[in-house]
């Protein structure tokens, strides 16, 4: 369809609404249809709520005016004490114009310049707030020479004229400097249609005046019909202004663009295209069938009721004071009564409590600055593309010298196994189902969905997966993205191009198949050594914080030896978008990477495309043949090999000879030890400018401007120099300075290592966190107490605990850090449970890391693997005296882990993708399962042992079908008191003889290790029997049977190598062989399975001194001994309160605090906010009763109970007879169970409640 150009009316409603946030909320509700542009003066800047804050443990006050769906917010970003008072509001149905706010024209918070661009001219409009001062009445008068031409200006000037009001006298010269100004601007005062005052002041004795003014273009000032709104005014003391102006703008619909399949020279090249192709458009089909225009409706505040609709018009009606307080009334009770629902939906319909959080952060208003690039503004959607392409594509020209990788020699090029079905499930449940979606709309939730669906599918994305490696191609449809610009976070102005990044959308099939080659090319990097030891980020195994210990290590050991340490981070400038392609090529030969993966990335590094997306524009496709995309799946994998030759080429250097460098990603970092520091300062300078030279030979800049450097000194004296790194920003009489604090990785290092500032920062933001999601739930509404307990564990927990490694530790001095803590879990304890203010209130995973992790180099040489360890700053180099003078959490760990007797292997052989056992042979393992409800658990129990019963008749009648029963007896007090080892046992049979059957002491592990190792007995045995066709295992562990054919890393991994490595013996001896874990519910005691659970319990074994230990044994012992340590903690009465009501559970035990059995947290669970607060007011006796009135002094000594005791204390609520009555048929009594209390304050709702609960809540 073509385009026309056509007049287009733009309705402009400007109020000044005197700060009366509700005057504006219902004018955002009211004329959404009205209006196209509300300029608004002195906007209710109130306060709403807390949110999370680093700095305040109260939390950062969220101050903000109102927001609404239907409306683009437009404001200054807020400075110190200075908060605009202009600000507009833009219709969605503009967006297509591409209104931006034009600070680069004024920057005031008393003016507001908004661009509208149509038909390829650019309309400006502005906003003005004057004071009685006539601030921005002067400014314009003195800017107006250099500001483009205006069509409309519009507010409250707070200039008195006879000119436009006719009851004042005189015309002041300001007033001229106003006209003047506006006749500058190419605009005119339009005279108003219904004339009269436009302010209307509260104070007795003043009198209405016009002050609010509208000015047009000389020919519009008669078709602007310039418009009183009395009937919005609101509270406010000022009258609307309505404006219609006309523009030139396109109409007519634009065709969507439709991609055609791309057409290669070679056969296999367009099979795969094609193949690629045939997905896209049905998927593509299927959206076009299923999709739908979502269109933002008038009504599009749901907590909108016929009410509120009634009371607006009564006020309307009559303007009475009395009515504008119904009205807000009307308001309130629907937003309270919707957003509880709301609330309700999300934690219990939808069970994604964790998504309450957005509420509670600090409201992001999208930016609305126009783009400047090479100073000059992007007035066009072009040159906005081309601005956002050049800024992020700026180093395709960028020099590199690829004859430096020629030091180093090539690594042996290993082999390629195609893909298997199970690593295409891993990958694809990996994914997070609330992604955005590529440009093919695909989200992984469908991908999910139809995976589960017909098998076809399945083996159609495989098999075009497997046909990318095997050709080395990649089709053209899989090259083309979307990047969509997001702002990055805190920065203060948004006009520059730099401050957004963009992120590149892929589509879903083509992402799915990127993430099977990513886990690949990991595995096989970590397994071959290709990756350098210490390199940290985008690598399987380590994260941030192994780069923190062992920093903080190398820091310790160094005091230990006498040795000041000094760093130095820097950063690599636009890393992803830089990687030279030509580069990768070479790096990956030299890697060892075999020609299949060489030749698929030399195609799909090139011919790639992108659109655009800003807000809802979307730009043409544009070549971006530089770097990898950041989002893609490859990008973390290939931008770490990318680093990893520039990191052994920096070793062999001999400038950098005792300086570490140690990498995550594009951050990195320079660490020199020596007696001095200013000879850090000089080892620093030489190795920085070795990695300059390095780095700038592979294609990528430094960024100086963001290096960082610091020294760590636990003496007192104040040395601490500066460093002149040699070139600019910091060179000669402006060297890089230390700072008092250095953040890297989200770690707050302080020069003697003591923590305060790290613990300070995480714990005043968990508290603050703690504070602000208060809104989500009080004592009277809004979340359960066990959905406040998810949402702290969730989302609070991993907030206060980041890097807690590095300074909580044996030795460790953290009392002040621990209190810290103390206050931000007592805050949440009494959120959570509704309680009065005045209530009292692992080391193994180094076992688990591969042999060359870069963390083995400084453990001892019973842990240190095969890596090379440090030459001086490893525990096993260190000395005696050394060593006793360093504390830290590697020395802790170094000797706990000690106690470990299991062999892990993250990289065993077996484990990698494509060669497991359920990557070669998955159609010959199943697993015959069975869920047991408990609603109808004797029905299915039933019915599973006939299924069991015909099942053993069926495979006893086949000779070559072996079946064996496993079961393993441990002691359940095992990880703390156990006296006995675990037993594990299997019995074979065959024909219903009884062919073998063995006894396993496996040691002190858990049950579930032990059933592992039962039915490794019993496989290994089977098929080492020539006649074996068929194996049946029937298990009471089905997570154990799974466990038993997964080699990768886990308790007991030795066990399912073993299994693994048989299994695929026999399955290659001989065809049509299976094997089938069959699920025995234990309480069922059924024949077979019962057999071996008797004759595991024959043989008792005494624990010993050095019993063998599994890694999940560890863990359950150290999880074990802190619940035991809080429950000897909680016998004394100054920790749990003197008046604390002991009661007892449902098997008559004391309840005692714990995880999973915590008998509180059950009750949590089944009870309303109101009633948990009631029963932990009665528990803790610190409730609204007579007894805590007189205690402390409150409710002026009113402390009678209803039925007219004189002394209402707890005991009295719960035995009172007159008042409360008891739960079901029991007779009236003290409680001495949790089920009885509870009961008891579901049957009296007033008991240990408020006479009036306060709204709010407690707690």
């Amino acid at each position: 369809m073509s385009q026309t150009v056509q007049d287009l009316p733009v309705r402009i409603l400007s109020f000044n609404c005197a700060k009366s946030s509700l005057s504006v909320e219902t004018i955002l509700e009211h004329f959404v249809l009205a209006y196209d542009i509300v300029f608004i003066q002195e906007p209710p800047w109130r306060f709403v709520r807390t949110a999370p804050s680093t700095s305040r443990k109260s939390g950062d006050d969220v101050i903000g005016a109102p927001l609404h769906p239907s409306w683009l917010p437009m404001v200054r970003n807020p400075e110190p004490n200075t908060r605009s008072r202009v600000m507009a509001y833009v219709s969605n149905r503009l967006k297509e114009f591409h209104l931006s706010m034009r600070r680069d024209l004024v920057d005031h918070h008393d003016v507001l310049i908004l661009s509208l661009f149509a038909n390829g001219q650019c309309y400006n409009l502005m906003n003005v707030y004057s004071d009685d001062t006539h601030t921005a009445a002067l400014l314009l008068a003195e800017e107006a020479a250099s500001l483009p031409p205006f069509i409309y200006m519009g507010g409250d000037f707070n200039i008195h004229s006879q000119e436009w009001d006719g009851g004042h006298r005189g015309h002041p010269g300001v007033a001229t400097q106003l006209l003047n100004t506006a006749a500058e601007l190419g605009l005119q005062r339009a005279p108003f249609v219904n004339p009269g005052p436009t302010f209307y002041p509260r104070i007795q004795g003043f009198r209405s005046t016009v002050i609010d003014l509208v000015f047009v273009q000389p020919d519009q000032t008669l078709t602007a019909q310039v418009t009183q709104v009395h009937n919005a005014q609101g509270e406010s003391d000022h009258i609307p202004l309505a404006t219609t102006l006309s523009i030139s703008a396109d109409s007519g619909a634009t065709p969507r663009r439709a991609l055609k399949a791309d057409r290669e020279e070679q056969i296999h090249f367009v099979r795969i295209d094609v193949g690629a192709q045939a997905i896209a458009d049905s998927f593509s089909a299927a959206w076009e069938t299923c999709s739908r225009e979502v269109t933002i409706t008038r009504r599009s505040k749901p907590w909108w009721t016929d009410e509120c609709s009634v009371a607006l018009q009564a006020y309307r009606e009559h303007g009475l004071p009395e009515d504008w307080k119904l009205y807000r009334k009307a308001v309130k009770n629907p937003k309270r009564v919707f957003f509880d629902s709301r609330i309700t939906e999300i934690s219990i319909t939808n069970k994604c409590t964790w998504d309450l959080m957005s509420w509670v952060q600090q409201r992001k208003l999208p930016p609305c600055e126009a783009i400047q690039y090479q100073g000059q503004p992007c007035h066009t959607l072009p040159q906005l593309w081309d601005a956002l392409h050049n800024t992020y594509n700026l180093v395709s020209d960028r020099a590199f010298d690829i004859d430096i990788l020629d030091s180093i020699p090539d690594m042996p090029v290993r082999g390629w196994v195609p893909f298997s079905a199970l690593e295409m499930r891993q990958a694809l449940a990996s994914c997070s189902n609330v992604s955005a979606p590529g440009p093919d709309h695909i989200k992984w939730s469908h991908l999910k969905r139809l995976m589960r669906g017909p098998t076809h599918i399945f083996t159609v994305l495989l098999t075009l997966a497997n046909a990318c490696l095997r050709v080395g191609h990649w089709p053209k449809h899989f090259k083309e993205s979307m990047s969509v610009i997001i702002p990055k976070p805190n920065k203060p102005s948004y006009s520059a191009p730099k401050a957004f990044r963009p992120i590149v959308l892929l589509n879903t099939v083509g992402k799915l198949i990127e993430k099977m080659l990513s886990n690949r090319i990991q595995f096989d990097g970590v397994a071959s050594d290709v990756f350098h030891p210490n390199q940290i980020g985008g690598i399987r195994q380590r994260s941030t914080e192994d780069a923190g210990l062992i920093l903080t290590h190398m820091v310790r050991a160094g005091w230990a030896k006498g040795l000041k340490t000094s760093v130095i981070a820097f950063g690599v400038a636009q890393f992803f978008p830089s990687l030279n392609h030509e580069v990768l090529m070479a790096i990956l030969r030299k890697l060892g990477f075999s020609d299949n993966v060489v030749k698929f990335f030399s195609h799909y590094l090139v011919g790639r495309s992108t659109q655009y997306a800003w807000h809802d524009f979307i730009s043409d496709l544009r070549q971006v043949d530089v770097g990898v995309g950041q989002g893609s799946g490859l990008s973390p994998v290939l931008s770490a090999l990318y680093l990893t030759l520039i990191m052994r080429l920096f070793e062999l250097d001999p400038l950098t000879r005792g300086c570490f460098l140690l990498s995550y990603v594009d951050d990195s970092t320079l660490v020199v030890q020596s007696k001095s520091l200013l000879n850090n300062c000089e080892a620093l300078k030489r190795a920085y400018g070795v990695i300059f030279e390095l780095f700038k030979k592979f294609g990528l800049a430094l960024e100086h401007d963001k290096s960082e450097v610091f020294h760590f000194d636990r003496s007192h004296s104040k040395d601490n120099p500066p460093v002149d790194l040699g070139y600019a920003l910091y060179t000669g009489a402006t060297p890089l300075k230390p700072e008092l604090y250095w953040r890297y990785l989200g770690f707050y290092f302080d020069r003697k290592l003591t923590f305060t500032e790290h613990v300070r920062y995480y714990s005043t933001k968990a508290l603050s966190t703690v504070k602000a999601m208060k809104m989500l739930g009080s004592s009277t509404r809004g979340l359960r107490p066990v959905q406040k307990r998810i949402l702290y564990c969730a989302c609070v927990l991993p907030i206060v605990t980041y890097g807690f490694r590095l300074w909580y530790f044996a030795a460790a001095r953290c009392k002040g850090a621990l209190h810290h803590l103390s206050t931000m879990q007592r805050s949440t304890a009494l959120w959570i449970t509704g309680a009065f203010r005045t209530s009292p209130t692992a080391d193994y995973r180094f076992a688990t890391l591969t042999s060359t992790h870069p963390v083995r180099a400084f453990l001892s040489r019973f842990n240190c693997g095969t890596i090379a360890p440090h030459p001086s700053l490893s525990i096993q180099t260190m000395s005696e005296p050394e060593i006793f003078r360093t504390s830290g959490t590697l020395f802790e760990s170094d000797t706990n882990v000690l106690a470990l007797t299991e062999t892990l292997l993250p990289m065993n052989p077996l484990s990698r993708p494509g060669v497991r056992l359920m990557d070669r042979f998955v159609d010959q393992v199943h697993f015959d399962d069975c869920k047991i409800s408990r609603s109808d658990a004797d029905k299915e129990l039933k019915q599973r042992t006939k299924h069991l019963d015909k099942l053993q008749d069926k495979i006893s009648e086949n000779i070559g079908t072996y079946y064996a029963g496993t079961d393993a007896r441990t002691d359940a007090s095992l990880p703390l008191s156990g006296r006995y080892q675990a037993i594990a046992a299997s019995i074979l049979f065959s024909g219903r003889v009884k062919r073998w059957r063995a006894q396993h002491v496996a040691g002190k592990v858990t049950a579930p290790d032990a059933e592992l190792h039962a039915i490794r007995s019993a496989i290994v045995n089977a098929t080492s029997r020539d006649d074996c066709m068929d194996i049946f295992i029937f298990t009471d562990s089905m997570a154990s049977a799974r466990r038993a054919v997964d080699p990768s890393i886990h308790s007991g991994q030795g066990h399912s190598v073993a299994v693994c490595e048989a299994l695929q013996t026999w399955f290659t001896r001989k065809d049509g062989q299976s094997i089938t874990f069959v699920y025995v519910p234990s309480r069922l005691q059924w024949d077979l399975h019962y057999k071996a659970h008797e004759y595991a319990t024959e043989l008792k074994v005494a624990l010993g001194p050095c019993p063998a230990t599994s890694f999940d044994s560890l863990r359950m012992q150290a999880a074990l001994s802190q619940g035991a340590s809080w429950n000897i903690l909680f016998q004394d009465p100054e920790y749990r309160g003197q008046n604390f009501l002991q009661l007892k559970t449902v098997d008559r035990a004391v309840a005692q605090p714990g995880g999973k059995d915590n008998p509180w947290v059950h009750f949590a669970n089944m009870s309303s906010p109101q009633l948990y607060a009631r029963m932990c007011r009665c528990i803790l006796n610190h409730a609204p009763i007579g007894s805590y009135y007189s205690r402390f002094n409150l409710n002026d000594g009113h402390t009678t109970c209803p039925c007219g005791c004189p002394w209402e204390t707890r005991t009295h609520i719960l035995t009172c007879k007159r008042t409360y009555r008891p739960p079901r048929t029991c007779e009236l009594r003290q409680p001495t169970t949790l089920c009885y209390l509870h009961s008891f304050l579901e049957m009296n709702p007033k008991a240990f409640a408020f006479h009036s609960a306060p709204l709010a809540g407690v707690g």
